[in-house]
């Protein structure tokens, strides 16, 4: 909902519970105003006759002592400017200009504004055509205009009442007859109230993805960045930030923003002694510089930023439920249970072996077959195929069409591994095509993982590479396909220059986005080692993300902490796997590794064949158990009652239907030590006055307890009488039905 002043140029933005507020000031100047709370049930407006404030210094220069919303380089020389560009010419003032140019000059003053929708999509927005189950509402589109040249930005931003999420892009215009020279635009600069600052991001590497880390922001400048291709393995674009002592996990003013981009990002923090912040999100500024030719437009990606009242818990509600509605792709719950073959028989795959997996893969309750690596060309190894997407005579002399028969009448789908992005020197495609790679003429070509990266700044390549996909999916009856990538760039030459980073996402968005209108069944998941394409942007098209290679049910303890922060359960692939994992090592039994995988999208990747009638009897039960309890995992409320970093090891999820009439509760002691009974923890979202029947996993009568009860004593894990030590592992399963209400 937008309020708009027309006398004094003050647009409020009202959103659920808070409110975002510019005005243009006596200069023309877009100012940023406040973002605070507000009324809920508040529909007028709240600030008008408010001016925007002003930096209060005996030393402070006045073009300095205000906070644009898009502060360009000109107005802004000694800070972080929002863009900057070259003007190649300008007329020259006789007796007062001299001839300096380029230009390097913008001022960006307000023309106007309307209510309705942009001139252009911004960068990454998905072209599909599939729905989300809520769509979007018109934009505020203020426009603002150089003074000296036909440079017009269009500064667009949409809110909603359901959600205290605003979206935010711009839309550059070249309205002159001059080349110019863009040499970097941030997708949105926003401003903070003042105060001093914590960040909260997500960092990490391969198999220790989404690792929370929370630091005090010094007076200077934080940098957040991937040079990746990809939305990195390394580093999140998401960032909370909330004022020590003013707010915790679960209270208090908190803050946050994320950048919807699968490629190069930066997010660049602004400390002042002064207490102002100011945080700019976009595109990586290395090798972003474009020309903008005359009459052309530029659109940056999207930010979404958000802030709550209530905490990091509340801000992170905000994001997931954003997400789930507006980002992901009709359907949004009941996602298949998946089991993918890689782990039982890696390179070693024959029809046979992967017939013995989908028959006792369909008798434990697995609805989505897949298979991964070396289906295809030469690949028998990590160092052949890539880039020949034929069936491999050799692993299926009779093509691979027998056995998705056999999942098809086993009553699964069926889906298989793609790495479109990627070559092998020893394939057909590099041998026709040597030249077809990201490389610079006359230097040795640098592999990685014995494999290059398919140069997608070349529209041939790119037709190249969703014609074979598209011959093997014609012919064949595919549900899902497992999008991997498994390197990052160096020496990244390419036909397409500097423009490549941006050329390549481009090209990954338009082949997943051609696929899924072309093929109304098809789903996609979203991998690169793991959780290192994982974005909105990505999320807009793909129905779940790989969150790591990690399958460890102890360490994804906290890799799904750091995924959920931002990102909805029913995105999130989580894998049961061997009792002693490929990755650590680990021996974990089989409860935890279940306990640990049902928090998001089911999938198991276990060697099937080598377990015994009453290891797939457990199997087959978990997943019973699991299916009961989907709906709420993949389309409940979640709340994150206790995390081990911060309750002595307990992880406790809540997941409640949105009537409050049913629950999930997932408890997990993840600590390192034995503890003789855990603490009660308080449950969230239901309804005080109603009756709940609480039974485990196995469904035996727990307690019975009004919602007042459970959301203020809590549950812990000795509710079912049996006062026993807790070893770490050791886990609970609720499910809570209201039987009847206290006001009935």
């Amino acid at each position: 909902m937008y309020h708009t002043n027309q006398q004094d140029l003050i647009f409020e933005c009202h959103q659920r519970s808070s409110c975002y507020v510019m005005r243009v000031d006596a200069e023309q100047r877009l100012r940023f105003v406040t973002w605070t709370s507000r009324p809920a049930t508040n529909s007028t407006p709240l600030f008008q006759g408010l001016k925007a404030p002003v930096q209060v210094s005996g030393g402070a220069q006045r073009h300095f002592a205000h906070f644009d919303e898009l502060p360009a380089y000109g107005d802004e020389s000694v800070r972080e400017c929002a863009m900057a560009l070259d003007i190649p010419e300008l007329p020259v003032q006789a007796g007062m200009d001299a001839a300096h140019f380029p230009v390097r000059d913008v001022r960006l003053r307000y023309v106007s504004h309307r209510i309705g929708q942009p001139s252009q999509s911004r960068a990454g927005e998905p072209q599909h055509g599939r729905p989300t189950s809520e769509q979007g509402g018109d934009w505020l589109i203020i426009e603002l205009a150089n003074q000296a040249y036909p440079f017009v930005v269009e500064f667009c931003l949409r809110c909603s009442t359901d959600y205290d999420i605003i979206e935010r892009y711009l839309v550059l215009h070249n309205r002159g007859d001059q080349t110019l020279n863009l040499r970097h635009a941030w997708a949105a600069s926003l401003q903070l109230p003042f105060g001093d600052y914590q960040v909260t991001s997500l960092n990490g590497s391969w198999c220790a993805e989404f690792s929370r880390q929370t630091t005090p922001l010094p007076v200077g400048n934080t940098i957040f960045e991937s040079r990746t291709l990809n939305s990195s393995l390394n580093a999140q674009s998401t960032v909370f930030l909330q004022q020590p002592g003013k707010a915790s996990r679960l209270d208090g003013e908190t803050f946050g923003c994320q950048l919807a981009w699968s490629g190069n990002w930066r997010v660049h923090i602004e400390a002042s002694y002064d207490q102002s912040l100011r945080i700019h999100l976009g595109e990586n500024p290395v090798d972003s510089q474009r020309s903008l030719e005359a009459g052309d437009s530029f659109a940056t990606p999207l930010v979404l930023a958000g802030r709550s009242d209530h905490g990091e818990e509340g801000l992170r509600r905000s994001f997931t439920t954003f997400h789930q509605r507006r980002t992901l792709p009709l359907p949004l719950i009941d996602k298949p249970v998946l089991y993918n073959s890689w782990e039982a028989t890696y390179f070693n795959l024959n029809l046979a072996n992967q017939v013995e997996l989908a028959r006792k893969a369909a008798a434990i309750g697995v609805e989505l077959f897949v298979v991964d690596d070396g289906w295809f060309g030469g690949r028998r190894h990590d160092r052949a195929g890539l880039g020949d997407w034929v069936v491999s005579k050799e692993v299926f002399p009779d093509g691979i069409m027998p056995l998705i028969d056999e999942v098809h009448k086993l009553g699964m789908k069926f889906g298989i591994w793609f790495e479109p992005e990627m070559v092998n020197p020893d394939s057909d495609l590099y041998r026709a095509h040597p030249d077809w790679v990201l490389h610079f003429p006359s230097t040795p070509r640098l592999e990685g993982r014995n494999q290059l990266i398919l140069d997608f700044g070349n529209p041939a390549v790119v037709e190249h590479i969703f014609q074979q996909m598209t011959t093997f999916l014609d012919e064949h009856p595919v549900d899902f396909i497992k999008w991997d990538m498994n390197r990052s760039p160096n020496a990244p030459g390419s036909q397409a220059g500097e423009q490549i980073w941006r050329k390549h996402v481009e090209a990954v968005h338009s082949i997943i986005d051609r696929l899924l209108a072309r093929y109304p069944q098809l789903s996609i998941q979203s991998c690169s080692s793991g959780g290192g394409r994982c974005d909105a942007a990505m999320l807009a098209r793909c129905c779940q993300a790989w969150t790591s290679d990690n399958t460890d049910a102890l360490d994804r303890i906290t890799i799904q902490d750091g995924y959920s922060l931002t990102y909805p359960t029913s995105a999130m692939e989580c894998w049961v796997t061997h009792t002693v994992n490929h990755q650590t090592h680990r021996n974990l039994s089989l409860d935890f590794r279940f306990a640990a995988a049902m928090r998001g999208v089911l999938g198991i990747g276990s060697s099937l064949e080598q377990l015994s009638d009453e290891e797939l009897d457990a199997y087959r039960q978990w997943i019973a158990f699991y299916k009961n309890v989907r709906h709420l995992v993949q389309g409940g409320i979640l709340h994150r009652a206790a995390l081990p970093d911060i309750d002595d090891g307990l992880s406790v999820w809540q997941f409640t239907s949105h009537d409050a009439s049913e629950a999930y509760v997932s408890a997990i002691h993840a600590g390192a030590r034995v503890v003789a009974n855990c603490h009660g923890y308080r449950l969230a979202d239901l309804d005080p006055l109603a009756t709940y029947e609480v039974r485990n996993h196995l469904g035996e009568d727990v307690v019975c307890a009004t919602g007042s009860a459970l959301m203020h004593i809590g549950l812990s894990g000795n509710d079912s009488g049996q006062d026993l030590a807790k070893h770490p592992g050791s886990n609970w399963h609720y499910h809570l039905k209201r039987v009847d209400s206290v006001a009935d």
